[in-house]
């Protein structure tokens, strides 16, 4: 007589997409709050001496997050755009934008001028303007480098990084000394590309204009390899802080 076999239920899976990266609240409040901070040394700036010289430090600091902005989107869509053509995409719209968030520090020139307050306050003023610009631009060049990494290698992220640095160095020396700006590049392409080029085309300016772009690019590159290990510590002070 034959032995009936048990009939074993089905198994119910779930399928679930994938989750979308966390929104790094660690490291946004703070950054957040020293934004509210350089606003507020600002206003007391403005009531106290009565001028609004250093206004303009609030648009610059709005164009130095624009990147940080377009990474973090980037981040949160990676779960539903995947592939090299969503990243792409993103870096469309992230390169332009990128030199000003380190294009802040260069504000320090403006301390040459006589002003109405101590001096010591206005340098404070500027750095905390250019400290948040700066931590946002390379948290934003870590979120598309890291991308860059877990999709190929870690060497074509690094690659990307400097060669992001780099092209900052030209864009500030664009906007600095030539005055042109993140949105002439889309309004007036030919032109800042001509600007771009023509001091290269000239010996007696190449050195000039190499330097400055140079020496910009081995302090971002210093300062973002300091905030890299930050936050991506070697694996054994990673170990140790986890015991």
């Amino acid at each position: 007589m034959p032995i009936p076999m048990p009939i074993s239920e089905p198994i119910a899976v779930s399928v679930h997409p994938p989750e979308s990266p966390p929104l790094r609240l660690h490291l946004l409040v703070p950054l957040a709050l020293l934004g509210l901070f350089s606003t507020a040394l600002l206003l007391f700036r403005l009531q106290y001496s009565g001028s609004p010289y250093f206004s303009f430090l609030i648009w610059n600091l709005f164009l130095a997050l624009i990147p940080l902005g377009v990474s973090t989107v980037f981040r949160l869509g990676q779960s539903r755009f995947q592939g090299p053509v969503w990243l792409g995409f993103c870096l469309l719209f992230w390169l332009p934008f990128f030199p000003n968030a380190p294009y802040i520090v260069t504000d320090l020139i403006h301390l040459r001028h006589p002003l109405n307050m101590p001096v010591w306050f206005d340098a404070l003023l500027i750095f905390a303007f250019a400290l948040c610009g700066l931590m946002a631009g390379f948290l934003s060049l870590w979120d598309f480098e890291e991308a860059i990494a877990q999709r190929w290698n870690g060497w074509l992220g690094g690659v990307f990084a400097l060669s992001s640095l780099f092209l900052a160095g030209v864009g500030i020396y664009l906007g600095r000394f030539l005055r042109w700006n993140s949105w002439d590049l889309l309004r007036h392409p030919r032109a800042v590309l001509a600007d771009t080029l023509t001091p290269f085309l000239q010996p007696q300016a190449f050195l000039s204009v190499l330097a400055v772009i140079g020496f910009i690019f081995l302090f971002q590159a210093c300062v973002y390899l300091c905030f890299r290990q930050m936050l991506n510590p070697p694996r054994e002070i990673a170990r140790e802080a986890t015991r």
